[in-house]
């Protein structure tokens, strides 16, 4: 081959590269500019959501404001950055005031890498030393801070709402809740003269899907007092006391300094199970013989404590769309890196990591409920939650039941396995928890739905949601 004819072919060659690179630019730039539109589309429609729920606030607080009863109560603010955020229990909480202890560096062991890393137990029981809670209501000078930071508040579906405080406190044993509420939904209920009493370490019929459980724990009048008493330093709790039992028996007790938590009774207690609908039916009762105010932050009405005319919200988020609305307020804070830990599969690792060590805590190591639940119903107990959650399935249960009580490292590491090996969605996870939803709520009167309605109204009305889901009210 002559050297004229290598030069041709070499020109050839050049040419082609030139052309394929030319061409993969092309590709490239293009692929660029596609992830550039819908990352535009993406901000455009998450500040078209913004935009919308403010106004919807804004609206209805301009006609309604009078209607609209509540105060601003317990606010953090993180003045480095001056983020105020508006809390309220049973929605996103938890991981809030993490975000806020952390910032702060308000745990028990200082620095901790990651807000995630604060345990449930020391996010809400552990006394606040450099953390305040602001009430804006009340205190000027709290209000005058809040006034000039970025305020923001996250809301959620009253009726998925009420489900998720039934799992998460008498589904699961919550000592408070157990202990003051139970026998309070009892009376109110039935009346003080019906409440049966089951007796201590009594075995009544497990609820469906439950197996080997005793009833949650009851402590008398004096006990229950004693325990609020104790956590009253914990600034993001606002609970109603309930009238007390007046057949329950006095009882020693004592206290777990570090940790402001009642140390084991000694001596025994009445174990009670409330149902879904008595525990409805108590919050219907509360709102109507007092009002909505006088019930728990954890199951009354937002604006009861976050009243968005008052607080006048710069955003407005929704549990329903919890990562995409809290990147803007992440962002803002600088605590991007948190972002990741929202997907699907790291929150419900988190949330069941979570939930069994705080349940563990409570009733294996500190022994608060050893009268009303055993090692194996604990197990069986948090094992029916993250069915209900969607994280488990029914098939997962049925295995796991002939093998428990398993012990806390073991019955992580296998529900956690199950979990991943499922390779279940958010998609899967939100249509079980949804249908589990459903189920809770069908057959329940409908003058009881229609109520819980009306104690909810301004929730439905300010936040967008339906009043009447058909999901519920099968319409």
């Amino acid at each position: 081959m002559t050297i004229v004819a290598r030069v041709r072919r070499l020109r050839v060659w050049l040419l082609a590269v030139v052309l394929v690179i030319l061409q993969t630019c092309f590709i490239l730039q293009q692929a660029v500019n596609i992830h550039s539109m819908e990352a535009a589309l993406k901000n455009n429609n998450t500040e078209v959501k913004k935009i919308e729920r403010l106004k919807l606030v804004s609206d209805t607080c301009r006609l309604h404001s009078r209607e609209i009863a509540g105060a601003v109560e317990q606010v953090y603010v993180y003045k480095a950055k001056r983020v105020a955020y508006c809390s309220t229990h049973k929605i996103a909480s938890t991981f809030w005031i993490r975000v806020y202890r952390w910032l702060y560096n308000d745990t028990r062991t200082g620095h901790v890498r990651s807000p995630l890393d604060i345990s449930k137990l020391d996010t809400h029981l552990l006394k606040l030393k450099k953390l305040k809670v602001r009430d804006v209501t009340k205190n000027a000078l709290d209000r005058a801070l809040v006034k000039r930071s970025y305020r923001f508040l996250f809301t959620r579906e009253p009726f998925a709402r009420l489900w998720s405080v039934f799992i998460d406190k008498f589904l699961l044993p919550d000592n408070y809740f157990w202990s003051a509420y139970s026998p309070a939904i009892k009376k109110s209920v039935y009346g003080p003269e019906k409440v049966k009493n089951p007796g201590s370490r009594s075995r009544q019929k497990a609820p469906a899907g439950i197996i080997d459980i005793k009833r949650p724990l009851v402590k008398p009048p004096a006990a229950a007092a004693v325990f609020r008493a104790a956590v009253q330093n914990v600034n993001n709790q606002n609970v109603a006391a309930p009238p007390p039992v007046s057949t329950a028996r006095p009882a020693a007790f004592t206290y777990v300094r570090e940790q402001n938590l009642p140390a084991p009774i000694r001596k025994p207690v009445r174990c009670f199970n409330v149902t879904f609908s008595e525990f409805l039916q108590y919050i219907v009762n509360v709102a109507n013989q007092r009002s909505g105010k006088a019930l728990d932050d954890h199951f009354r009405p937002v604006h009861y404590g976050c009243n968005p005319c008052l607080f006048n919200p710069d955003f407005i988020g929704k549990i329903e769309s919890m990562r995409t609305d809290s990147e803007e307020v992440l962002r803002r804070m600088g605590l991007e890196f948190l972002l990741p830990e929202l997907s699907n599969s790291s929150h419900v690792e988190q949330e069941m990591n979570m939930l069994t060590d705080f349940n563990f805590e409570i009733v294996i190591k500190k022994k608060l409920q050893k009268s009303c639940v055993t090692h194996a119903g604990l197990e069986s107990r948090l094992i029916r939650a993250f069915v209900y959650n969607g994280y488990l399935t029914e098939e997962d249960e049925r295995f796991l039941q002939s093998r428990i009580p398993l012990g806390l490292k073991r019955f992580k590491q296998v529900v956690l396995d199950l979990y991943k090996k499922s390779g279940r969605t958010s998609a899967d996870v939100k249509r079980q928890r949804t249908r589990y939803k459903q189920e809770a709520y069908k057959g329940l009167p409908k003058p009881l739905l229609d109520s819980l309605q009306k104690v909810f109204h301004w929730d439905f009305v300010l936040f967008g949601y339906e009043p009447f889901p058909s999901e519920i009210f099968g319409r």
